[in-house]
């Protein structure tokens, strides 16, 4: 539009006639020949500005807009991942402040049972989702917790008196009866048992604690499933004819209990409620002098190892006096609930009502040399014979040279 409203360059004066003119004008051409011109500059020079204001306006609108389209289509294809990242973010924050907030009760905890009060001194720790690394850090092996969401989808959660007593009614299971503060075992089919699940008081009770009987049923082994805490077992890497069974069935009437001890080797136990109701007591390390633990006792293993027994009972009011200077971390575990109780603590589990459970037990890096040091206390292990550069050995290969060093 422009270019039609300019005259032809042949219609221009040429470049040297310009000159020319315009070193004369002053001199010799009078002032109204330029005032004929004028309109014809004014009108191209408005026309001109014009354009410029259009052209930018319009540049700077194409612009606006294509960068509003490219926004909208950003959020669009990022609104999804942007939802994704801030409730990850809200996750990890959940979790971050999660584990500080138990952090917090376990130092607190450690305060009250390192104090010179006695008696209970905090609560075990109930957690779920607990990643396996803050798993190994802060408790395996060092501090009891309880894991509420690895037992959800067990097999064994559908387990009721009834259905063992018509699948395996027959079978002889061991169990233990108390009365008259006199304790008895016995060997008895598991229906004699059941018949008398719920025939008990405070002073007379029965204990099924059998570690065969999942063993030589492996259908029934088999309901119970592996979490990830106790998928790395060294135990396994033992030969099968003197490594531990790992798969108790504990089964007691109300008010029954077990006795005050350390597990066997030293090892991390597990307790897994299937029914009822298990309270526990838990003492950390170092009151061995409190608590009248008989000397000179042996597990009876293939593997020999001491047996830590205390005459104790945690739960007997009568004994209130004998244990005033104790201190302990206490629990109620229902079912669904996985407990890991660490090497060094002294334990004892009571059944407020009728209580099915399966217990278990772990040696893993964190805890193998703790293990193998209670191996060599029984008898069946010779130090000596352990490779010279065992302190150059992964957690894994250490055990693995123990198999050659069985005592036969």
């Amino acid at each position: 539009m422009v270019r039609r409203r300019l005259k032809t360059s042949s219609q221009l004066p040429a470049k040297s006639e310009l000159k020319q003119s315009g070193s004369s004008l002053s001199s010799s051409q009078p002032f109204g020949i330029w005032c004929l011109h004028l309109p014809a500059v004014l009108a191209i020079t408005t026309l001109c500005i014009t354009s410029f204001i259009f052209m930018k306006n319009f540049v700077g609108f194409e612009v606006q807009w294509n960068h509003t389209i490219t926004n909208e289509k950003r959020s669009q294809d990022y609104a999804g991942q942007d939802e994704i990242l801030e409730e990850t973010h809200r996750q990890l924050k959940g979790v971050t402040e999660d584990g500080a907030r138990f952090e917090f009760q376990r130092q607190e905890n450690f305060k009250a049972c390192s104090g010179r009060e006695s008696g209970s001194c905090g609560k075990v720790d109930k957690r779920q989702k607990l990643s396996l690394q803050e798993f190994h850090d802060v408790y395996d092996g060092k501090w009891p917790v309880i894991v509420t969401d690895v037992m959800s989808t067990w097999p064994a959660m559908n387990w009721t008196a009834d259905f063992f007593k018509k699948q395996y009614g027959r079978s002889r299971v061991t169990m233990t009866t108390y009365a008259n503060s006199e304790k008895s075992g016995f060997s008895v089919p598991l229906e004699i048992f059941l018949d008398h699940l719920h025939m008990s008081t405070p002073r007379t009770w029965t204990y099924l604690q059998d570690e065969l009987f999942l063993i030589q049923n492996p259908k029934l082994r088999a309901h119970i499933l592996q979490p990830i805490y106790v998928e790395e077992d060294f135990f396994q890497l033992l030969p099968a004819s003197v490594r531990p069974w790992d798969c108790m069935l504990l089964w007691g009437t109300a008010h029954s209990r077990s006795s005050l001890h350390i597990d066997p080797y030293n090892w991390t136990g597990t307790n897994a409620v299937i029914s009822g109701l298990k309270r526990w007591k838990l003492l950390p390390p170092g009151q061995d002098k409190l608590l009248s633990v008989t000397p000179g006792r042996r597990c009876g293993f293939p593997l020999e190892c001491v047996k830590y027994n205390s005459e104790l009972d945690l739960f007997d009011p009568d004994q209130a006096h004998s244990l005033s200077k104790i201190k302990y971390l206490e629990v109620d575990q229902g079912p669904g609930e996985m407990l890991f109780i660490p090497p060094g603590w002294f334990h004892q589990a009571n059944n407020a009502v009728p209580t099915l459970a399966v217990a278990g037990q772990l040696m893993n890096s964190n805890n193998f040399q703790t293990v193998l040091e209670e191996m060599f206390k029984g008898g069946s292990l010779e130090r000596s014979s352990l490779p010279n550069n065992i302190d150059n050995m992964a957690p894994e290969d250490v055990v693995r040279s123990v198999e050659i060093t069985l005592v036969e």
